[in-house]
Formats: structure tokens, C-alpha cells, sequence
């Protein structure tokens, strides 16, 4: 029965109604003091996280070691993980050239984390973003539309259930890159280790069913 329980939401509730929820906790918030102090702490920390990231090839994958970064009320570490996508995606799709990190939060505090930044952002609020920022964008929650994303798109933003069968889980976020016919998912394991590759979103996506990782929706972004 508890386990029923936890399930109920990945299992039941669909992914364009999930994404609308989310979305629905979004709000432009009034803690203008909070954001200034974050992201004062913020420039300062990010920069001794920049030698790491430059051995990374310029990606951050070691989301668990952002603790002294704050998105609103909760830490990089928790909660980060659309910031540091939307970051890897702008580093893979202006080669090498991002907007800096404290930046990013600063712009997605104001009008996309979800319960002061408890829940992270909305991926809805990350479709925004690139909108209003020139980029090509789209947005799609069914399954049989993510073979025709990812042929539009030079680079791919997925949220996923982390498992299928228990909300406490939680929700992750990662960015995908494509070069030379090679898929990489950044920022996947949060700690640093090497990024994971495949061969085609269909293979990753197969990947993730055996370890009972649901997708809930995948963003396609292009220049």
C-alpha cells in the first residue's frame, strides 16, 4: 500500500499534466534582497568551481559539490540541477561561451524556481528562457514526439522521474549533447563522474527504462 502510494504520481499522473503543475508553482517572487544576496555569494563561489568545469570541457558534472551556491531557499546541490542544464546546453550551443552561472539563477529566481527554489525550476520556465533569448525552441511531454525533437535540434534539455515507481526519488534534469553521431548526458550522476554517451536518444532512452527511469518531457533547443 505504501508503495502504491509514492507511486501514484509518476504512475498515474501524466507527464503534460505533471509539466502543468510544475509550472503552475512558478511565480515571479518579491525576495529581490534574497536574489541580490544570492548572487553576490554566488559569483564568489562559482569561481572556484571553474578550474573543475574546465576540465570538464567547459560542463558542469558535479552538481552534489554545489553546496555553497544558492538557488532562492535551497542549495545548487539540491535543487540546481535545470540551472546547470540550461548552462550546459548555452556552453554546447555558443561553444564555449555561456552565461555565467550566478547569472542563470539570478534570471530563473525571479520567473522559474518552483516553491522558492524547493522544487527547482520549471521546465516550462527553461522553454521560456531560450524563447526569449533568440533560440529555437520546443517542448514535448508524449513519448512519440521526442524522435521528432531531437531530429529538429542541435541540443536536448530531459526531466525525468529518477524512478517510475517512487515520487521520493525525486525529479532530475539534464542537458544532452550531440556531436559526431555521439549522445552525452551531462551532469547525470551529480558527482563528477564521467559523462555517459550513446549512440542515439533511443538508446539512452532504453538505458534509462531498465533502470526504471521515467522521461516526463524533453526540451529541443537551436541556434
Amino acid at each position: 500500500m505504501i508503495r502504491k502510494f509514492w507511486s501514484f504520481i509518476p504512475k498515474h499522473i501524466s507527464n503534460k499534466s505533471m509539466v502543468r503543475i510544475l509550472d503552475s508553482l512558478r511565480a515571479s517572487s518579491s525576495f529581490t534582497n534574497v536574489f541580490h544576496d544570492n548572487y553576490e555569494s554566488n559569483a564568489r563561489a562559482f569561481s572556484s568551481h571553474l578550474p573543475t568545469i574546465r576540465k570538464a570541457g567547459g560542463y558542469i558534472e558535479d552538481q552534489a559539490h554545489y553546496k555553497d551556491m544558492r538557488l532562492g531557499r535551497a542549495s545548487m546541490a539540491f535543487a540546481g540541477c535545470e540551472i546547470i542544464a540550461v548552462y550546459n546546453a548555452l556552453h554546447d550551443l555558443n561553444e564555449g561561451h555561456p552565461t555565467p552561472l550566478p547569472d542563470l539563477i539570478r534570471d530563473f529566481e525571479k520567473k522559474g524556481m518552483i516553491l522558492s527554489g524547493l522544487f527547482g525550476t520549471s521546465p516550462r520556465s527553461i522553454r521560456d528562457y531560450f524563447k526569449t533569448s533568440g533560440y529555437r525552441v520546443d517542448l514535448a511531454t508524449a513519448a512519440d514526439a521526442f524522435g521528432r525533437i531531437d531530429q529538429a535540434h542541435d541540443c536536448l534539455i530531459m526531466t525525468f522521474y529518477n524512478d517510475a515507481g517512487d515520487i521520493r526519488a525525486q525529479i532530475h534534469t539534464t542537458a544532452i549533447t550531440k556531436k559526431s553521431g555521439v549522445y552525452t548526458i551531462h551532469n547525470y550522476y551529480g558527482n563528477g563522474a564521467h559523462p555517459v554517451s550513446f549512440t542515439s536518444l533511443s538508446s539512452l532512452l532504453d538505458r534509462m527504462s531498465r533502470f526504471n527511469v521515467k522521461p516526463i518531457c524533453l526540451i529541443g533547443i537551436s541556434r
